[in-house]
């Protein structure tokens, strides 16, 4: 108590002027139009990017759980693609078909999306890999496809209980079968280990005319990825002399510096596809 009289009776002259300052401030507004008006435009420009703030700071702290929302709504909607797909009459053949028996409304669905977040995960080695949060208790098992909303990732190398190890693109060892959206001619994607935005497809023949910006999708001969998926896009085009195949720099639609959220593939054929090779 003795302190607070101390303070007042010290400050006592600027209470004063703060008090009177006030009021003189609350009449000047209160009293008159256009004072009044340009307080209240101000103390609403004030409050609304205070507010704007902070739903921006909210926002930021909810991406990881939209990230997550999104990514299983994604995953949600492929598979009532391939239901849709399985559905169709009549019966399409090939890497990714599927086989209608109306009579008995049964049908087989190829495949179907889990969707998983990433733990872990680096861009800056030669052996990049990838760890989810999904694993054998979620139905998630090796050599599974993984891909993102923009395209594929990689392949599912190891599996525990609850965490699985994804060799992606961007990991020299990586071979991914891919081929050029126009003209169907085929090969292997690999990475050499410098950019990670960048790959290359290989063993494509001298011969092909490939174009600039031509799209690069899964060929669905490995059965891991379904036919179509997008890979990325031809940058640049060099033919190797020596066995006369090109050489396909292919920019990566995934941005592996920037993923989160992906989706694993489940090929319900894989244990017979495996058995016949």
């Amino acid at each position: 108590m003795k302190t607070l009289l101390q303070f007042l009776k010290r400050f006592s002259l600027l209470l004063q002027f703060l008090f009177l300052e006030a009021v003189a401030i609350i009449m000047l507004i209160q009293f008159n139009g256009y004072q009044r008006s340009v307080v209240l435009s101000s103390a609403n420009w004030v409050s609304g990017f205070l507010f704007e703030g902070v739903d921006a700071v909210s926002d930021y702290f909810d991406l990881h759980e939209k990230n997550q929302d999104l990514s299983a709504e994604n995953a949600a909607l492929k598979n009532e693609i391939e239901h849709l797909r399985a559905q169709q009459e009549p019966a399409v053949f090939g890497p990714d078909s599927v086989l209608v028996s109306l009579s008995d409304s049964s049908y087989w669905l190829p495949y179907q999306y889990l969707s998983a977040h990433i733990v872990q995960h680096s861009i800056n080695k030669s052996q990049n890999y990838i760890t989810l949060n999904k694993g054998t208790d979620d139905g998630v098992f090796q050599d599974m496809g993984v891909v993102a909303a923009n395209g594929v990732v990689g392949i599912v190398k190891s599996v525990s209980q609850h965490y699985a190890m994804v060799m992606p693109i961007i990991n020299v060892q990586s071979r991914i079968s891919c081929r050029l959206e126009s003209c169907q001619n085929f090969g292997s994607l690999q990475w050499d280990g410098t950019d990670y935005r960048y790959a290359v497809l290989n063993e494509v023949p001298s011969y092909v005319k490939v174009s600039k910006g031509e799209k690069v999708v899964t060929s669905g001969f490995s059965a891991i990825f379904p036919r179509g998926i997008l890979v990325g896009e031809v940058v640049d085009v060099v033919v190797n002399e020596k066995d006369q195949t090109l050489a396909i720099k292919v920019e990566l639609s995934v941005d592996f510096g920037k993923l989160s959220d992906v989706n694993v593939i489940h090929f319900a054929g894989m244990e017979e596809f495996k058995a016949l090779q």
